[in-house]
């Protein structure tokens, strides 16, 4: 193993998550590690088909083969609703990328939708003046998140979608193997306890880190200001928070597990899931302690551990809250354009929904949050066309 393979997980572990926009946190990835990127190209024509359920786990499924590759290292990792990033030390690199190359062809045959995948070494970022900064996020007892500043995650991903200049970095052929196993997708969307679930994207304005991190800390206080404290604005709520056994919704599952498999493993995936998904959701109901699992408490431990708000070179957050709330905020943010100090994006909707990763049902579990109906990937559109009439003008 590489000696600076364990960088990330010998990092201090910070509870505030306020306190993480502010540069002192921070440390440089290592350059000889490597961002491996995906997003789904195209993804606003699969959003209006009402087909973000596959669009956010095709994300999920680049994250988790990539982890099953180097578990039980800890890497850092960022899911943005039509993608994902993730930063790997050198020793993988030949293991990920067929791993990469069959998430690809996963979103290509069972989904008809494409994934660009791709490595982009850490020195070229550094040659091309920018940096990868990462720090970890105490979420919860069993989940840290990764945080990641400097600049150098938006540029890597900017690069992969050049035409020209990405083509060193992108992978479209060779083996594809990859191991998708612990990718759930079981849970109903989550309807939002006063109406509106609001997927956020905020990125300041100037590139000074110190002045950055004034303008992120201002945002996080107008948010608390506005829709109260974490628990207040929290997208999942035990009440609302129920398995399906829609078989469109669980046929984004088996598809995924089922990935080269013949109609009949299909069949058998699809019959054990909904008894999976019928016996849990009796458990739940039951608040029975079975295998070492306390399932009356399962709920708790998902909401604890949603990665509801991180930042990447930007803030990211899915809230709950009424009209009023997301119109203040919208005046807010809108001033703060206005003023020069932000980009925003915002996209509004009635409900969250949830991928999970699940590595120990009792324990260690992560869950990604976005809103229905486009969340993160039709607000990143807005915010990028803030930016680009910036440019413009």
């Amino acid at each position: 193993m590489d000696d600076s393979s364990e960088f990330y997980q010998r990092l201090p572990l910070y509870p505030d998550f306020a306190r993480l926009t502010e540069p002192a946190y921070y440390r440089n990835l290592p350059s000889d590690w490597l961002l491996v990127i995906s997003d789904v190209e195209g993804s606003t024509q699969a959003i209006q088909a009402g087909r973000y359920k596959e669009v956010n786990a095709l994300g999920a499924s680049v994250i988790i083969a990539v982890l099953n590759i180097v578990k039980p290292l800890s890497i850092p990792f960022i899911f943005g609703g039509d993608g994902a990033s993730l930063c790997i030390p050198p020793g993988y690199h030949h293991q990920i990328e067929p791993a990469l190359l069959a998430a690809r062809n996963l979103a290509k045959e069972s989904y008809q939708l494409h994934l660009r995948v791709g490595i982009v070494p850490v020195q070229v970022i550094l040659d091309a003046g920018l940096n990868v900064k990462v720090a970890r996020y105490q979420v919860s007892a069993t989940y840290s998140q990764a945080v990641l500043s400097g600049g150098g995650l938006s540029y890597a991903e900017e690069l992969l979608k050049d035409a020209e200049n990405g083509k060193p970095f992108r992978l479209e052929t060779g083996r594809a193997s990859a191991d998708f196993s612990g990718l759930e997708c079981r849970w109903n969307n989550i309807p939002s306890r006063q109406g509106q679930s609001v997927a956020l994207l905020v990125r300041a304005a100037n590139s000074n880190e110190l002045l950055a991190a004034q303008v992120y800390r201002q945002v996080l206080d107008k948010i608390e200001h506005i829709y109260g404290d974490q628990q207040d604005c929290h997208p999942i709520n035990i009440a609302f928070l129920k398995l399906t056994h829609n078989q469109q919704k669980l046929g984004v599952e088996t598809a995924i597990h089922t990935f080269g498999s013949g109609w009949v493993k299909q069949l058998q995936y699809r019959l054990k899931l909904l008894i999976q998904v019928t016996v849990g959701q009796l458990l739940m109901t039951l608040g029975a302690k079975l295998a070492g699992i306390d399932w009356g408490e399962y709920k708790t431990d998902v909401i604890d551990n949603t990665d509801c708000r991180k930042f990447d070179d930007m803030l990211r957050m899915i809230l709950s809250g009424n009209e009023q709330q997301r119109l203040n905020l919208n005046d807010y943010l809108e001033s703060q354009y206005n003023a020069g100090q932000l980009y925003y994006g915002m996209q509004v909707s009635d409900s969250s929904l949830i991928t999970c990763l699940i590595f120990q049902r009792q324990g260690e579990h992560v869950h990604f949050v976005d809103g229905a109906d486009g969340g993160y990937a039709v607000a990143s559109a807005r915010l990028k066309h803030q930016i680009d009439e910036q440019r413009q003008g």
